[in-house]
């Protein structure tokens, strides 16, 4: 078993323009780019943001397999205050739907700085080669 980490900033600017551009009951799905490893292609996760009646937030994981399964992946979605960070949302340890996880209401209004706003987000999961890790086991269990 091998865990992978992963950091990766989200930018959105002039943020007052996008909102202003909104009429009072239509809504803006926002998504970043997809940010993975080059180890595992087949992994990956976009940051996703609606503004309009609810301004909200979420982590989507794109495989392995593109089913909307159950996952327990770790990690923490913030908003870039500087000098600080704010926690929006983090992992809960139990199992989340890939599609939605952290899935967080916000005020913009609290979050922006200079017309702008940063998210910062950090990936851990583990990856698993069921060869790699029978090779290991019998390997440990030929040498006892």
């Amino acid at each position: 078993m091998e865990t992978l980490a992963f950091k990766f900033d989200w930018p959105i600017y002039n943020l007052k323009n996008i909102v202003d551009a909104l009429s009072f009951s239509s809504y803006l799905h926002l998504t970043s780019e997809r940010f993975s490893s080059s180890e595992f292609p087949t992994f990956g996760w976009e940051l996703h943001l609606t503004l309009g009646c609810t301004d909200a937030i979420w982590l989507c994981q794109i495989g392995p397999d593109n089913k909307n399964t159950l996952v327990n992946t770790k990690y923490k979605i913030y908003a870039e205050q500087f000098p600080t960070r704010r926690l929006i949302a983090k992992s809960t340890y139990k199992f989340e739907k890939q599609n939605k996880m952290g899935y967080s209401t916000i005020s913009l209004d609290s979050l922006t700085k200079n017309d702008s706003l940063i998210f910062h987000c950090e990936v851990e999961f583990d990856c698993y080669n069921i060869k790699l890790d029978l090779q290991e086991n019998y390997r440990k269990d030929l040498l006892l």
